[in-house]
């Protein structure tokens, strides 16, 4: 005759369930996290392309600056200090009318041969920032 197991009846499968469940969720919450992060990445895209140009338009301004163009600053495009490390005033970058982000720009730094500048862009919102620098290398004549 078989001799019966007394003391255990489904505990053991009970755990595993408990187990193999608790593992499920896990793997679900990881992957919709990561869902949720790349439908945030895709609609900020957006903002990152008005603060990717912001930031080009500070450079713009840098070079029309640094070459003399007159006409340029008369558009808008803010002044700045001739103190390394200065941020300038903060200009709007607008499309037909409307604001499509700010910047700012300053001077790194400068030697003999060189300066390099950097411009910050942020967004409308002000959600995203990003930032463009230019090397302008002098010629020795």
């Amino acid at each position: 005759m078989m001799k019966r197991l007394c003391g255990q009846k489904g505990q053991m499968m009970i755990f595993l369930v408990v187990i193999i469940s608790a593992v499920i969720l896990g793997a679900m919450t990881l992957s919709s996290f990561l869902v949720v992060t790349e439908l945030k990445q895709v609609t900020d895209s957006r903002f990152s392309g008005a603060a990717l140009f912001a930031a080009d338009t500070g450079i713009e301004c840098v070079l029309f600056h640094e070459f003399g163009n007159s006409d340029y600053n008369s558009v808008g495009c803010p002044g700045y200090n001739d103190i390394t490390g200065d941020w300038s005033l903060e200009g709007i970058e607008s499309i037909s009318g409307s604001t499509v982000g700010m910047y700012k720009f300053r001077r790194d730094s400068e030697t003999a041969n060189q300066m390099v500048w950097t411009s910050i862009g942020t967004d409308s919102a002000r959600r995203l920032t990003r930032a463009l620098q230019i090397t302008l290398n002098k010629k020795i004549i």
